[in-house]
């Protein structure tokens, strides 16, 4: 039975990771943050940071690791590297998720001091106030939603395809039938 588990396990490891991989390295390319307000829009996607650029990274590694695991050449080093490379990715996303209203208001908030003649504190203060009163809006973008989604899926993935391999080597060997 424990090669069996083994086989079927591969598989679904890879598949996940696979997945996972694609969807950290295509939302890196995606919009993570969408601002509106008087009748303009803006966004700005992972890839426009540093942040799009590790999470793309991150993405290339789970789905490297997947495709190893679907041809039953994953070992507990690449689940290790996989589970790594998706706890970096998804959660760099996951953060950057919670705090994205504060990030795009520092950074607006700087680039239009000079412009204004003001400091960056009491253009904050006027953003802030606009954000409270609905006048400006500040949205999670789709990549962003898949990046977070991608690495909780090459967590799991990779995460089965190190429990697979602790149990194929704690198991004996499987009796031949007949």
């Amino acid at each position: 039975m424990g090669g069996t588990m083994g086989r079927r396990g591969r598989p679904l490891a890879g598949s996940l990771s696979i997945v996972g991989g694609v969807l950290l390295a295509v939302g890196s390319f995606l919009t993570w943050a969408e601002v509106s307000g008087g009748g303009t829009r803006g966004s700005a996607t992972g890839v426009d940071g540093s942040d799009g650029w590790i999470t793309l990274v991150a993405g290339a590694v789970v789905f490297a690791v997947g495709v190893a695991f679907a041809r039953g050449r994953g070992r507990r080093g690449l689940a290790t590297f996989a589970i790594l490379a998706a706890l970096i990715g998804g959660g760099l996303g996951l953060y950057d998720a919670l705090t994205a209203e504060d990030r795009v208001l520092g950074a607006v908030a700087a680039s239009l001091a000079d412009r204004l003649d003001a400091t960056a504190e009491e253009v904050r203060g006027i953003l802030d106030e606009a954000v409270a009163a609905g006048e400006l809006g500040i949205s999670i973008g789709l990549g962003l939603l898949l990046v977070i989604g991608g690495g909780a899926l090459g967590l799991v993935g990779g995460s089965l395809g190190l429990a697979r391999r602790a149990v194929a080597a704690d198991e004996p060997p499987t009796p031949p039938l007949g």
